[in-house]
């Protein structure tokens, strides 16, 4: 979250079941409009090629989450 507080894009990326504790640690630090992804859960049993095809998948909403210009003020 330190990059945020600088202006730097930033984005947490998470599976599933930590989207929600995501959430809360990023407001009770005062960044509650970090951008967040969810990954499907869990991805430690699946094969590499399993999760390196996930994450092929999901790296498009992740850049332009990056991408998107930020709220005014935060």
């Amino acid at each position: 979250m330190t990059f945020e507080a600088l202006g730097i894009p930033s984005a947490v990326v998470v599976t599933e079941a930590f989207d929600k504790l995501a959430a809360m640690s990023a407001k009770s630090a005062g960044f509650e409009s970090l951008k967040r992804h969810a990954l499907p859960h869990p991805l430690n049993p699946l094969p590499a090629e399993q999760v390196m095809r996930i994450a092929d998948e999901h790296l498009p909403a992740i850049v332009e989450m990056l991408c998107e210009p930020r709220e005014a003020g935060k």
